[in-house]
């Protein structure tokens, strides 16, 4: 994609990340059907004007204009609209030289930015007032929680106008509401959000046909092509139009505040043509306005020809060659009970892709400084320049290791040092379609093909829990549980609690001895001395499968009585009989039973006396795990206990509820039921790894109304690295994933809770 495009694209990046995985490779070097359209202005938009660098066009003639003479014809309007593509500082220093001009002809100013949310205004005006530094500015609207891009791209604009006194206002509206919108329509919003956002009008044919072909830009394969996407379509619409609705009415509310004009700073795509922001302004008030945006030119390219309705003012800029600031990358986020912030998902882009940081890492420090607020490591992170470098100490499966991002640009589809390709505008996933129109049947040949690739044993069930369609490939035969038998002691706990046998407040204090062999977090700390709840030992038992909290669960309640309360729910095939730590042991062939009551210290010791296992031994090894009857479960028998768990069957309601909350926090098998599935799509799930066996058992939640899915994929005797196993897993889930969207076998309907 050349630079120039992302004028069109930026503006969807929150929204497009999701469709963007459907599509195939972009191609490159096409026309950008975008810029070209024949919408908009009825006296311009059948018209074609050509734009060279530097130079400043006038859609109206059609013909260049300096900078001063656009400035005057502007002088009339009541709101000034200038794009921008967020990381491109050359738009951005555009943006402030058209403040300073009008500033300059009447400074009876205000200026709308979309990048803040309405609730920060309070700390904008303190800003405007001289009041707050560029720290506490950072600081007070959360800018890097709020918006992604580095405050250097507007640090100049943000100066100019404290210098000046110039009233600014905050536009946009709270993510989660506008994802609400697109997810469920602004009648599924609560009184108190619909307040935030007005209805906004879904009719405008020209605006429509705008979004339809960003959505379309790159080629979708036809066998996606149907209900399912024109349903996605459907809820970006909603949400692309509540978003220029919102800031369109925060625009309007700001010049009235202040009896002033105002200049409108947004991405592009969300003035092209008079049809966003713009259109609906001037749909309620009827005051006059002009827009500018910028298109960039490849160093090739000495014209560009673009439709004359796409702006009032067309200012043609060369392509930079890099952005000023370096993207990081890192989506993070904070744990209830933990001061550290967590890694989210492992990078997608910036320079921290490729790096080895994974999902679930929690960052101890960075360059030697904690941080426990993510706006604040943020900010820090943003001072880093290009060929600087970040180390960062981080906590995974309770070692601690170094890592360090080095901040090296890369340009967009070059191959980097290690191979991997460098990041683009929009994520480039070419999903495996399900042929539309295909049957169940169709499905179970797809999986079992690929189940037959794998040089171990692969069991898979399928149930889609609205229409109970499903499937199943070797589900009945027994595997291993590894991590995932602890969804069914998660079960017993709230079954307990429910009992009034315990409280899920009630603390616990953990002892060395209670520090067990494994992954997860409590083995790292200072025993004696810790005490967690309940609650918290559930959270981190699922939430990132530690193994000393699933342990002291399954002591507290007894794996009898998990296995009593599962056939008394009548699930047969699962059978919870050891401890992590025994289950451990058993696999390395170590007899627990001498390890009675040692730290996780003495144990450690020991081992490391004994001799080392040679390859043969480790197969025998795994070979006598597999065949132990215990902790084993079928695939079947899991995906029913999911089903009832998410039907409310079991349990109660609110039990439920909370077992599905935890599950959708869970942090680690980011490569699994998860690796192929579009960004953000919703799982609750609990995966497992031991002995060859890699597991992931949980409930998709589809997009746009067509259900959720309960999937269980469970393996045994696999000598393959875990990254090959965990790419067998993402690619069942993802042929499931498309067959229930894009088949159209099974309707959309409302989900049952």
């Amino acid at each position: 994609m050349t630079a120039r495009r992302k004028a069109a694209y930026f503006f969807l990046a929150g929204w497009l990340i999701f469709a963007s995985v459907l599509a195939s490779q972009e191609k490159t070097g096409d026309e950008d059907k975008t810029l070209r359209l024949a919408i908009g202005d009825a006296r311009l938009k059948n018209t074609v004007i050509e734009v060279s660098p530097g130079a400043i066009l006038s859609a109206r003639t059609g013909k260049p204009l300096s900078f001063e003479k656009m400035v005057r014809e502007m002088k009339d309007s009541r709101f000034i609209y200038v794009g921008e593509s967020h990381d491109n500082a050359a738009m951005h220093d555009i943006q402030l030289k058209v403040i300073g001009g009008l500033f300059g002809q009447d400074p009876h100013l205000s200026i709308g930015l979309e990048m803040l949310p309405a609730e920060t205004q309070p700390a904008l005006d303190r800003w405007s007032e001289g009041v707050l530094s560029r720290d506490e500015l950072v600081r007070e609207v959360r800018w890097y929680v709020n918006w992604s891009l580095n405050f250097g791209y507007y640090e100049k604009i943000f100066d100019f106008v404290r210098d000046h006194k110039i009233p600014v206002f905050a536009l946009n509206s709270p993510r989660d509401v506008i994802t609400k919108i697109r997810l469920k329509g602004w009648e599924g919003l609560s009184d108190r959000e619909k307040a935030l956002v007005p209805e906004p009008d879904l009719s405008n044919q020209d605006h429509r046909t705008l979004i339809r072909t960003i959505f379309e830009s790159s080629e979708i394969p036809h066998a996606m092509k149907g209900e399912g996407l024109e349903k996605m379509y459907e809820g970006l619409y909603r949400a692309q139009s509540a978003w220029d609705e919102v800031m369109a009415v925060n625009a309007i509310r700001g010049a009235e505040r202040e009896k002033r004009r105002m200049v409108v700073l947004a991405g592009s795509g969300h003035l092209l043509y008079n049809l966003g922001i713009n259109r609906r302004v001037a749909e309620k008030n009827r005051l006059p306005f002009r827009t500018l945006v910028a298109v960039e030119l490849a160093a090739n390219e000495p014209k560009l020809a673009v439709s004359a309705s796409l702006a009032d003012f067309i200012w043609g800029i060369p392509e930079q060659e890099r952005p000023a600031f370096p993207a990081v990358g890192l989506a993070l986020k904070k744990v209830d009970g933990l001061e550290n912030i967590i890694v989210e998902r492992k990078p997608i882009d910036g320079v921290a892709l490729g790096s080895d940081i994974e999902k679930g890492d929690v960052i101890l420090s960075v360059d030697g400084r904690s941080f426990n607020d993510i706006n604040e490591m943020r900010t820090y992170l943003a001072g880093i320049p290009w060929d600087g470098e970040a180390k960062f100490r981080l906590l995974r499966n309770g070692e601690a290791r170094e890592v360090t991002v080095k901040f090296k640009f890369q340009p967009q589809g070059e191959t980097q040092d290690d191979g991997k390709k460098a990041p683009t505008d929009r994520m480039k996933t070419a999903p495996i379609a399900a042929t539309a129109g295909g049957r169940l049947e169709r499905l179970q040949k797809r999986i079992e093909d690929v189940s037959k690739r794998a040089e171990g044993e692969v069991g898979v069930a399928i149930r889609h829990l609205e229409s109970e369609q499903g499937l199943e490939v070797n589900a009945g035969s027994r595997f291993p549980m590894a991590s995932t038998f602890k969804l069914p002691v998660l079960v017993e706990v709230m079954a307990q609690v429910k009992e009034g046998k315990f409280s899920l407040e009630d603390e616990v204090s953990i002892q060395k001895t209670d520090q067990h062999l494994g992954s997860g977090m409590l083995s790292s700390l200072t025993a004696p001395g810790i005490k967690l709840t309940v609650r918290n030992l559930a959270n981190l038992m699922m939430m990132v499968s530690d193994n000393s909290a699933a342990d002291l669960l399954l002591a507290k309640v007894g794996a009898e009585n998990v296995n009593r309360r599962l056939k008394q729910y009548g699930i047969e095939g699962i059978s919870v009989n050891r401890s992590c730590q025994q289950l451990i042991m058993d696999w390395m062939g170590v007899d627990h039973q001498k390890f009675e009551g040692y730290t996780l210290e003495q144990i450690e010791a020991e081992s490391r006396k004994m001799p080392e296992r040679g390859p043969e031994a480790r197969r025998e090894s795994r070979q006598k795990f597999i065949l132990d009857p215990r902790d084993q479960s079928t695939p079947a028998a899991m995906n029913l206990l999911l089903e009832k768990i998410y039907k409310r069957e079991i349990l109660d309601a609110a039990s439920c509820d909370l077992i599905l909350f935890i599950m959708l926090r869970c942090q680690t098998g980011e490569g699994r039921i998860k690796g192929e599935l579009p960004p953000e799509t919703p799982v609750a799930h609990k995966t497992g790894t031991i002995a060859g066996t890699f597991n992931d058992t949980g409930i998709i939640t589809l997009p746009e109304g067509f259900g959720h899915v309960a999937l269980t994929v469970f393996t045994k005797n696999f000598e393959d690295e875990a990254e090959d196993v965990e790419r067998i897993i993402a690619e069942i889930a993802r042929l499931v994933y498309d067959y229930f969207v894009f088949t159209g076998d099974v309707p959309p309907s409302a989900t049952l809770h």
